[in-house]
């Protein structure tokens, strides 16, 4: 089992698996005994550290993956998100393009509102998309960011959404989104190296549920 933060473009990964040796080559790797000498060596290591390289965090084997991560990301300020991947019947894409980079609508969650209406609003609020219903839950996906100096862990809760139809879309300008566009599949593909990581990684993962 592997648990992954992302920071912009940078990985940090959580395992207890054996790491192949190519990725090795491509990651610095933290051994821990304790989490707060977890949470030390990540600050050096991936914090202070100013490479792209991703880095690996290498669980005992006697302790449980899914609880390390959460012990960790527990060790910062949490903030919940929603969003959705949504197509239509004919297996058409919504997808958005701001800052530069293809992305998916998303957005915080207000205060006692529940993650699926958050997720409902925010492809409303950022597409114009309003016409549509909650198919299931998707992995959620977790990436850093600095906040008045202060990092913190944005936490995402994804929904594949369904469209009855392919409609007129509304980009949010006020987010800075330039365009709200139903894509292929080849077309989504074809964005990928444009998407941020975390982005790319739930779209391949979606697809490959799907194929």
């Amino acid at each position: 089992m592997t648990r992954e933060i992302f920071y912009i473009d940078k990985k940090l990964s959580f395992t207890n698996t054996v790491i192949a040796l190519e990725q090795k080559k491509n990651a610095s790797e933290i051994v821990f005994s304790n989490i707060y000498q977890l949470i030390r060596l990540f600050e050096k290591h991936f914090i202070s550290d100013k490479s792209d390289k991703d880095v690996n965090v290498i669980v005992p084997k006697k302790f449980n993956v899914d609880e390390v991560f959460t012990q960790f990301i527990n060790c910062f300020t949490i903030i919940n998100a929603s969003g959705g991947l949504v197509h239509t019947p004919n297996d058409e894409y919504l997808y958005i393009y701001r800052n530069d980079r293809w992305d998916l609508p998303k957005g915080h969650k207000e205060r006692k509102e529940k993650k699926e209406t958050t997720a409902l609003r925010e492809v409303r609020e950022e597409t114009g998309v309003s016409n549509a219903s909650i198919v299931k839950q998707l992995p959620s996906t977790y990436h850093f960011l600095m906040d008045n100096g202060e990092f913190k862990v944005k936490e995402t809760h994804w929904f594949e959404i369904l469209s009855p139809t392919k409609v007129n879309t509304v980009p949010q300008k006020k987010e800075n989104i330039k365009e709200a566009v139903f894509l292929s599949k080849e077309e989504v593909f074809e964005k990928i190296p444009l998407m941020y990581s975390s982005i790319a990684q739930l779209t391949r993962k979606f697809f490959d549920g799907r194929d």
